[in-house]
């Protein structure tokens, strides 16, 4: 005969364990976030579209990535590696700027290449939307509203992508997964977006389709890019994104018009664009 008392604590017991089962059971997605391109709200020729863009990585991943940007750093600058400044910048490899004026130009290819190698290795995702500011700021003047700052237009239908994806691989492995979403330092309008963040997983989004953002965790934790291998990585991506996008309006496909440095950076922003489970300039 069991007493009350021993079936409430059945009960208890079966509880903590369905909790504990459903945590171990969880998988948790890092995402990346970095722009290219922002000029706020300003219109700039030489800076038509401003980019976003995330490289998510499984929780589990992270360390590999990191050891690995590690030790590349500490391959092609062994007397700077260490210091508290450094940090790989996809403008500066490219254009052999800064710390990269002592790399030839095949090491820098090398370099980069080896970069972006790292998400197709570690099964990363990347995820880019690219804002039009001047067809942004047509299409609020023809409609009578007030232009939206690009960066936090871009950042919300990038939430809005990578939580269908979320949504989507919690389908597909029948395990809960949930998302940290980690922004390079946004002095500008950091507030605003962190924010709108609370507001979209409280409520909506505030898109042509609000959407809730049901599948991230805590809020969006912005840190400089120098304490943080992924968003450096992430850096490197979003350059070849901006560059080769300019590069493709200038030239479209007309391949052998291409100089060396064109032919690379299309080849660069190629090699991501494997990984990428979406990319779109909106509108």
């Amino acid at each position: 005969m069991e007493y009350s008392g021993q079936a409430d604590r059945r009960q208890s017991d079966k509880g903590i364990i369905d909790v504990w089962q459903f945590w171990n059971n969880t998988k948790m997605y890092l995402f990346y976030m970095d722009d290219s391109g922002n000029t706020g709200t300003k219109l700039d020729l030489d800076q038509p579209i401003h980019w976003q863009v995330t490289v998510g990585v499984s929780f589990g991943k992270v360390r590999d990535i990191e050891k690995a940007m590690n030790n590349l750093a500490m391959s092609y600058f062994p007397n700077d590696a260490l210091l508290p400044e450094f940090e790989f910048k996809g403008s500066e490899i490219f254009g052999g700027r800064n710390l990269c004026q002592s790399l030839t130009p095949a090491q820098r290819v090398e370099l980069y290449v080896s970069l972006v190698d790292l998400i197709e290795l570690h099964d990363c995702n990347v995820f880019v939307r690219g804002i039009d500011k001047q067809k942004h700021h047509d299409r609020a003047s023809e409609k009578v509203y007030d232009a939206e700052h690009p960066h936090k237009l871009a950042c919300m239908y990038l939430c809005e992508d990578m939580d269908r994806w979320l949504e989507a691989q919690q389908k597909i492995t029948a395990s809960p997964m949930f998302g940290l979403l980690i922004a390079d330092e946004q002095k500008e309008i950091g507030r605003d977006v962190v924010n709108l963040f609370a507001s979209w997983r409280a409520s909506v989004t505030y898109g042509y389709k609000g959407r809730p953002i049901r599948h991230f965790v805590d809020t969006i934790h912005y840190v400089p890019s120098k304490d943080s291998w992924l968003l450096q990585l992430v850096d490197c991506v979003a350059f070849a994104r901006s560059k080769s996008y300019k590069v493709w309006m200038a030239k479209s496909n007309n391949f052998d018009s291409y100089t060396a440095g064109e032919a690379q950076i299309r080849a660069l922003w190629l090699r991501c664009l494997k990984r990428a489970i979406v990319s779109r300039v909106w509108p």
